[in-house]
């Protein structure tokens, strides 16, 4: 578990908000939040229902309820999670990424002697296919996507950088790929995983069906994610982005070759057929971690750890 010694708390007692708190890293966050500073109450919002304490039901699309939350609650700390991670719909991937971000911010401006911290994600998607003697990606890098999930990051990263020089305290964390427990199967690490668990439950014929095997990215275990999120929220400079990332990357390959010498399934079949003209999108991807190991001491737990816990969430689910 991280430290966050040095870090001033105050002696009122601290609140946050989890928006998409149900999402893969919104739970994440908030068990993490709860380990590390239980004195604090944590507050969640998500479209999707629930009866909790200290739960709200919200889409975004109705701005006064939206408002309406804050008020009542006035947060300390704001993570925006709510969004949509993937997706080929253009306007549902603005109106949850972007336009979201849009009401709250404008929730915020309307409540008086109010100013919370918060937190954005966005993603290194942003950043699209640098050439190789471009990496690692720097903040400092304009955004090219070329996806349209990449876009609607960026859109919504220049939204908050807008409402930041408005007066709002704004955060940007442009997170790199994830791995760890609860890393849901539409990733390709998920995937991998969750087959090699239905394999050796001997749900799944021994066969691994893979493709864009040479394609490398930048990953990091969920816990070390929700750890530098906390970071950035406490100590990260408003109006600023943040790369979250390890700062190397590693082929899908190598990854694949790991989570099978993890689960120690032997006479594997590997199915490269589904790669016949499958597009990998970008050939690598991995950040610079600088700026952000200025304010942060945490250093990045071993990728094996976070394969590992891929591997065992999907053992015990599948």
């Amino acid at each position: 578990m991280p430290s966050y010694e040095g870090v001033s708390m105050g002696k009122r007692k601290k609140s946050i908000l989890i928006t998409g708190v149900r999402g893969f890293v919104g739970t994440a966050l908030k068990e993490h939040i709860n380990a590390c500073f239980p004195a604090w109450r944590v507050y969640g919002m998500d479209r999707l229902g629930g009866r909790e304490k200290d739960f709200f039901q919200n889409d975004f699309s109705d701005s006064k309820k939206t408002a309406r939350v804050l008020a009542n609650t006035r947060p300390d700390y704001i993570f925006h999670l709510a969004g949509m991670a993937r997706g080929d719909d253009p306007r549902a991937l603005l109106a949850a990424n972007v336009d979201s971000l849009i009401v709250l911010c404008e929730a915020i401006s309307r409540i008086k002697a109010y100013a919370p911290r918060v937190l954005v994600p966005g993603s290194a998607a942003e950043y699209g296919d640098l050439a190789l003697a471009r990496l690692p990606a720097r903040e400092v890098y304009p955004a090219a996507p070329i996806a349209y999930y990449g876009w609607s990051k960026a859109i919504a990263t220049e939204t908050a950088l807008f409402y930041a020089r408005r007066g709002l305290d704004l955060v940007v964390a442009r997170i790199f790929n994830i791995c760890g427990a609860g890393t849901p199967e539409s990733l390709s690490v998920g995937r991998l995983a969750r087959d090699l668990a239905l394999i050796k439950q001997k749900k799944q014929k021994p066969v691994l069906t893979v493709y864009g095997l040479d394609s490398r990215r930048d990953f990091l275990d969920i816990a070390d994610v929700c750890a530098y999120l906390t970071d950035l929220a406490l100590k990260g400079a408003s109006g600023q982005i943040y790369n979250i990332c390890r700062g190397r990357s590693h082929t899908i390959r190598e990854v694949m070759a790991e989570l099978i010498k993890i689960s120690g399934i032997k006479g594997l079949v590997i199915d490269r057929s589904a790669a016949r003209g499958c597009s990998v999108g970008v050939a690598d991807s991995f950040g610079s971690n600088k700026k952000l190991q200025k304010i942060s001491s945490l250093r990045p737990a071993a990728l094996r750890a976070g394969l590992r816990d891929t591997y065992m969430y999907y053992l015990s689910k599948v």
